[in-house]
């Protein structure tokens, strides 16, 4: 009686879709508003873990008049997401995930430029004790080692009148 498709997709593994490969995500991301479909034929395109169903509900993550996802709700039950109370609040739900996801790359931008101004104060302050260039240098290399997590870092100056370079520091 059911709808069985078949998803061959490693459950593993990052899944992506081709927003033009699927007639109703195309429609629903142009659109930027929540999708049902009633279906009495099983589709021929079935998007990743979806099985079964009769009814589909596609759900747009809009953030600032941006699709940045969508989630998507299957039932075998027919026509069960015609409520536009239930549409609503599958949108409100999703508006909020997407304010979520916007806050979180946001609080990580920050953190990254914190710990990069942090790294730039050390250097400034631990170039600002010395004359000693070969000190300041390695001081920079060090730094620079342990902010962008390398495992070598060279440094050689030019010397254009000779046309050579020279290996100043070369930690590992």
């Amino acid at each position: 009686e059911g709808f069985a498709g078949t998803n061959t997709i490693d459950p593993n593994a990052e899944t992506r879709i081709r927003i033009g490969d699927f007639d109703r995500v195309r429609q629903m991301v142009d659109l930027q508003r929540v999708l049902v479909l009633n279906v009495e034929e099983p589709l021929p395109d079935l998007l990743p873990g979806e099985r079964e169903f009769r009814s589909w509900m596609g759900v747009p993550l809009v953030n600032q008049g941006h699709v940045v996802g969508m989630f998507v709700l299957t039932t075998t039950e027919p026509y069960a997401y015609e409520s536009m109370s239930d549409q609503n609040i599958a949108f409100a739900f999703a508006s909020q995930v997407a304010i979520a996801l916007a806050n979180a790359d946001l609080f990580e931008q920050t953190f990254e430029r914190t710990n990069e101004l942090g790294t730039l104060l050390e250097a400034a302050q631990a170039t600002s004790i010395t004359n000693d260039l070969n000190e300041v240098l390695r001081t920079v290399t060090e730094l620079m080692l342990s902010a962008l997590e390398m495992d070598q870092c060279t440094i050689m100056i030019w010397d254009e009148v000779d046309n050579n370079l020279t290996v100043e520091i070369d930690l590992n």
